[in-house]
């Protein structure tokens, strides 16, 4: 193979080359916890503990984590929202992207944080994460645009009384409702948000849930926007911010006392679930009837002394007033900041996609089968992975890279070429909302609306939501009941990048497909790392359609 690089590419390799390195030894192994009183059960922690470390890094610097499998089953780690772009083989995705980790094994993923934002880590083989093997990570900027002085972090999480598989395997009746964790703690026992008065903060949030929504206010204070699945945007202030499970947002706050030094604000945490999280229509505020569970606690504020803060503020009571009149949070009508500002990330330099060089139209659906057992499919597809890992068959089948049907017909590819614009009608006509992830990317986002089925989960059908001349970007879109969601993106990112729900089981159930994106230019690229074949031999795995077939 010749060893032609990317520009993209020869950015990361001159920045690895004077880099710090961000060394993490993790063992992958079960554990069994009671997590928010569901009961003790099986989980799979890092070094023995849950919940997952905070990792952070530094614009520029490389991670490194140097992984042990002490599970019975294979294992692998994603970084939720990292392009990788030439170094696709450490995205994680089993059996697409790569084999993954043998269990009583260990495999280095050395991954350059070319991306500043707000991300997590977490499992991406028999949908681990669901049992615990996630967590949040943070890459920061050197010169962030945004002036602040301190962070505070909300991780979100969900946690059910039985391991995954098990969930899987019983019918959704069968299930009892999750508990929910704020930062690895039960969310009935949140703690208080200490803040000092005039004292600016950026809050990042993230939902790392395998089910849950998660609407996140903090009581008479404006919330601004800046940043959306690691993409910066122009500040928006907002009243609340809804999650979808994989979504993240930062927002800025300025603390101000409450109305007297005995009486607190408080911050609010509301849980939905897939039935009732419709993404077009915001939910009016105050309509706490579509929550299933509300969590939160005090906002204590510091006081400043006077000498501290010469200027006179506004009252409490003017906050309250400006509370009430701030808009409802919509990811559609935010917009990116420059390509100066975004000169981390390679999407940056996409201007609109007014023209996509493509249409496809995606159908979101589930249903059951002759035995009982539930499928999710895209276009009535349940996918299953390949027999060969995606990223061999695009190295080694030639010009039949080029065929969808070379991958396996289950795998639902699409194949792409090199730098077309893509146009995905997203279209959700079920009961159920979906938030859809891309691997390897984000997506423009330009259009939010209902379907033909026009049910009352929707509105009015003919209700549709644009975006303007500048479209915000995101890696996860949440496509709600009766919905669908128009996005865009451009293939300047050969890979294999999966798409899927974002909910475990539907994803487990099949609503997946794949990108075969620029297989021809992948072919071009460097030999992966030998440690990536090792894997695979290891586990009796081809890596050759030579070998074996994908059907």
């Amino acid at each position: 193979m010749s060893r032609a690089l990317s520009t993209f590419s020869l950015f990361v390799f001159l920045s690895v080359a004077s880099a710090a390195r961000i060394v993490h030894n993790w063992e992958v192994g079960a554990v069994h916890v009671d997590r928010a009183g569901a009961g003790a059960r099986y989980a799979i922690g890092v070094n023995g503990r849950l919940p997952l470390p905070l990792v952070r890094a530094t614009l520029g610097d490389v991670l490194v984590f140097n992984v042990k499998n002490s599970l019975s089953k294979p294992t692998t780690l994603h970084i939720h929202g990292y392009f990788f772009n030439g170094t696709s083989f450490y995205d994680g995705a089993d059996m697409i992207s790569s084999c993954s980790i043998a269990p009583n094994t260990t495999f280095t993923y050395e991954i350059p944080a070319v991306q500043a934002g707000t991300y997590w880590i977490h499992g991406h083989t028999n949908h681990e994460n669901a049992d615990g093997l996630r967590g949040p990570l943070i890459v920061d900027r050197p010169n962030e645009p945004f002036q602040y002085k301190d962070e505070r972090l909300f991780v979100f999480e969900d946690w059910y009384s039985m391991p995954f598989a098990e969930r899987l395997s019983r019918s959704i009746e069968h299930v009892e409702s999750p508990r929910s964790l704020i930062n690895g703690i039960d969310a009935r026992q949140a703690k208080e948000l200490c803040l000092a008065e005039g004292t600016t903060y950026r809050i990042r949030l993230l939902n790392i849930a395998s089910t849950a929504w998660y609407e996140f206010a903090l009581e008479n204070h404006e919330m601004q926007v800046i940043e959306l699945d690691g993409v910066l945007c122009k500040r928006s202030p907002v009243r609340s911010v809804r999650l979808a499970p994989a979504q993240r947002v930062s927002v800025l706050v300025t603390a101000h006392a409450g109305p007297s030094s005995a009486d607190y604000d408080r911050y609010t945490v509301r849980q939905y679930f897939p039935h009732l999280a419709n993404q077009a229509e915001p939910p009016a505020h105050g309509a706490d009837s579509q929550a299933e569970d509300i969590y939160g606690s005090n906002i204590v504020v510091k006081q400043a002394s006077p000498s501290d803060s010469p200027l006179q503020r506004p009252s409490w009571n003017w906050h309250r007033r400006r509370y009430q009149q701030l808009p409802a949070f919509s990811d559609i009508r935010l917009v990116p900041l420059s390509n100066k500002d975004n000169d981390d990330d390679t999407d940056a330099s996409e201007d609109s996609l007014s023209t996509p060089d493509r249409r496809i139209r995606l159908e979101l659906g589930s249903g059951r089968s002759p035995d009982g057992r539930t499928h999710s499919f895209i276009n009535g597809i349940a996918f299953s992975k390949p027999r060969i890992p995606a990223i061999y068959t695009a190295l080694t089948a030639g010009g039949l890279a080029m065929d969808p049907r070379v991958y396996g017909e289950h795998t639902n590819t699409v194949v792409l070429k090199s730098m077309e614009v893509i146009e995905l009608v997203l279209w959700n006509n079920s009961t159920m909302a979906h938030p859809m992830h891309l691997h390897g990317h984000t997506f423009q986002l330009y259009e939010y609306g209902c379907t033909d089925a026009g049910h009352d989960e929707c509105g009015s059908k003919n209700m549709a939501f644009k975006a303007g001349s500048s479209p915000m970007r995101r890696d996860t879109v949440s496509v709600g009941p009766f919905q669908y969601a128009v996005i865009r993106f451009k293939a300047s990112n050969p890979g294999m990048w999966l798409m899927h729900c974002h909910i475990d089981t539907h994803h487990a159930q099949g609503m997946a497909m794949l990108f075969a994106e620029a297989p021809e230019v992948l072919q071009q690229t460097p030999d992966m790392p030998l440690s990536v074949r090792d894997q695979c031999l290891l586990q009796g795995v081809a890596t050759s359609v030579n070998s074996t077939s994908n059907d």
